[in-house]
């Protein structure tokens, strides 16, 4: 991995999907990354971030800004992508299938 989430990240425990609480308090965007099969929901509670939309070959495609309370949709036939908070904020994401392991890539361009 090549990013380390300095940030509350806390796993609500569920059956057949992930659930993740985060509360953003730096203001430093994650790796690029992938999603599980069937993608990731993000709730925005509270604050604003920026996401920013690759396509297979890392090379950026969109960038979108969410305030909140929003819900965004990300999955792999989509795109990859990063998320920079803008000021403190705090979010919900869930995954499905559960038990996913995150790939995060390096983008050299």
């Amino acid at each position: 991995m090549f990013y380390r989430f300095n940030n509350l990240k806390k796993k609500i425990p569920f059956p057949f999907i992930d659930i993740y609480f985060f509360k953003w308090n730096e203001l430093k965007p994650t790796g690029i990354h992938n999603h599980a099969k069937n993608g990731c929901y993000v709730f925005l509670l509270k604050g604003k971030i920026k996401e920013d939309i690759y396509n297979n070959s890392l090379k950026r495609i969109n960038t979108n800004v969410y305030h909140s309370p929003s819900i965004s949709y990300m999955n792999d036939k989509i795109g990859y992508h990063c998320i920079q908070p803008l000021k403190k904020s705090i979010s919900i994401h869930i995954y499905h299938p559960k038990d996913h392991q995150t790939k995060y890539f390096i983008n050299n361009k």
